[in-house]
């Protein structure tokens, strides 16, 4: 599992946006309150992201899009790589690092994207940049951006639990027929992760369920599995543990997913 719970993203700004949809909307707690491009008639845009502190990862959700590119470069320029000049001291930056994926016959507003990169010194800058066949219907958008220290703790371990949340209004009328008024539905995860508990357990009850609480982070729960286990999500119940040796820890987790 990884996780990124504090977002050091400090702009974006946007090729395209509908005034309703602002660029800005992002970088806040809600999926539903996204971004979006003026229309459907957009075909592709750009989004730039400001970013200072120490990174190494973001995670995009709610995108309403076929594919992505992103680059993460040095916002000044700068590369003094395969430089050798007598009595200078160069410092030596990071090549701008490109990530590209797609997504195939994926709902609106289901795709995610995770990327993790190496930290530049100082700030980084990132460009993504989303596309659509030309001709879809789709409107180009997402819901929130995250970039920020990613906390790494392994030991996920199987099965997994995976559910749905419905938020729709369901009543039986004296008639015995159903009201239902169709409302969002959101993922639930919950298992057990095994870690050595000098080096992990605490870093998760600590670090980060005692320290953030049930609020918001963006996270990453298996590795390798494709973009599917992305999940901006929280807490639902605080975890609990179980130590049963010296060395080694069990934690079982239960993450709801955030609209």
């Amino acid at each position: 599992m990884k996780i990124i719970s504090q977002n050091l993203a400090s702009g974006v700004t946007a090729t395209s946006a509908n005034t309703a949809y602002p660029a800005a909307n992002l970088l806040n707690n809600s999926p539903k309150k996204k971004w979006q491009v003026l229309d459907s008639t957009v075909t592709s845009a750009t989004l730039s992201v400001d970013v200072s502190g120490t990174t190494g990862g973001l995670g995009v959700v709610g995108i309403v899009a076929d594919s992505a590119a992103v680059t993460i470069y040095s916002p000044t320029g700068i590369d003094w790589q395969n430089v050798d000049w007598p009595d200078v001291d160069w410092i030596v930056g990071e090549s701008d690092m490109d990530v590209t994926s797609e997504w195939v016959d994926q709902p609106n507003g289901t795709a995610s994207l995770w990327v993790e990169f190496p930290q530049f010194v100082g700030s980084v800058a990132i460009r993504i940049e989303l596309t659509k066949i030309t001709g879809s219907p789709k409107i180009i958008g997402a819901g929130v951006l995250v970039v920020g220290e990613i906390s790494t703790i392994p030991g996920v371990r199987y099965p997994i639990s995976e559910g749905l949340v419905d938020y729709s209004t369901e009543r039986q009328l004296s008639n015995g027929a159903f009201y239902y008024r169709d409302r969002d539905r959101v993922r639930t995860f919950s298992g057990e992760i095994n870690v050595n508990r000098a080096a992990y357990f605490y870093k998760f009850m600590r670090d980060f369920a005692q320290v953030n609480g049930k609020n918001p982070a963006m996270m990453l729960l298996v590795d390798d599995m494709g973009n599917d286990w992305v999940v901006y999500g929280r807490l639902s119940d605080m975890p609990a543990g179980s130590h049963y040796s010296k060395t080694r820890s069990n934690v079982q987790f239960q993450i709801i997913e955030v609209l």
